[in-house]
């Protein structure tokens, strides 16, 4: 049965908030792997004025303003933290309370993010400080931001985060700012073999012909590891093809390694009927 640990086992001291989440539950990340130690949960508020949204996740942190942290305790599979009300928010910032439950804040990594909060999670004024500690758990029917409770049989569920995408046309605009064809994303400006497209996708410079990415291959045992750097604000979807001989390409759906938004990590499978084996990117459109 699901419960919060330390409800009613601290005395009830005037001036405190006992803070975090139901404990001995299931919660889980994107893709549905057990949250580990490598979470913490923060709770904050953010800068006044400002409303977290999915849309503008590149600005959390900035506006952002941690008050306390809890770790993740992954063998009773809970976060608790107790903080003290008594001391004044920062200046400039709303009253509205936030848990903050994450792996990491670089988006470019491709974190696990969950934000939630509820009406009545309000810094309280400092004359209201003398009044009973009060509680704030996930036990309630809190309202996530970004993530969900008590969906697929997990009480917590985290969502993959990426950055903000800058579309190609933008990208494009910032090496070649006058309109010319060298802007055209099926151009290769700098003569490497790359079309702009590519570039793009790669984060490579198509203005530099000597800032070309490569692939990292390599073959151990049955398989073959592809490792491809790529630009993590390029909003292209890839798929990896096979060929045996340059002229037929099949598509193959390699094992992931690592999937995230500056790199890329597949194993393929070996043919064991093909004597040799070549592979390549196919760029795909897509909106994180």
């Amino acid at each position: 049965m699901a419960f919060v640990v330390f409800l009613g086992t601290v005395p009830a001291e005037a001036g405190l908030a006992y803070w975090g989440s139901e404990g001995f539950v299931e919660n889980a990340d994107s893709h549905s792997r057990p949250w580990t130690s490598d979470f913490s949960m923060e709770l904050g508020v953010f800068e006044k004025g400002f409303v977290p949204t999915f849309e503008n996740r590149d600005q959390w942190n900035e506006k952002w303003s941690k008050l306390d942290v809890a770790e993740f305790d992954a063998q009773e599979a809970r976060f608790a933290g107790v903080v003290d009300l008594s001391q004044a928010l920062p200046a400039g910032v709303d009253s509205q309370v936030y848990f903050w439950a994450k792996n990491g804040n670089d988006l470019t990594k491709g974190p696990e993010w969950l934000l939630l909060t509820r009406p009545e999670w309000k810094w309280p004024a400092l004359s209201a400080v003398g009044s009973p500690a009060i509680t704030w758990t996930t036990g309630a029917p809190a309202s996530p931001v970004l993530g969900e409770i008590g969906a697929n049989g997990f009480h917590l569920t985290s969502a993959r985060v990426v950055p903000v995408p800058v579309l190609l046309d933008q990208w494009l605009a910032g090496y070649f700012p006058n309109p010319a064809s060298d802007r055209n994303p099926d151009a290769d400006p700098d003569g490497d073999g790359l079309s702009n497209r590519l570039e793009y996708f790669l984060g490579s410079n198509p203005n530099d012909g000597s800032s070309r990415i490569c692939p990292e291959i390599r073959t151990a045992g049955n398989g073959t590891t592809l490792t491809l750097q790529r630009n993590p604000y390029a909003a292209s979807g890839f798929a990896v093809e096979t060929s045996a001989n340059l002229v037929s390409w099949s598509a193959t759906d390699p094992e992931t390694i690592q999937d995230r938004p500056d790199l890329i990590e597949v194993r393929v499978p070996r043919d064991p009927a093909a004597k040799s084996s070549f592979f390549r990117i196919k760029l795909q459109d897509s909106q994180p």
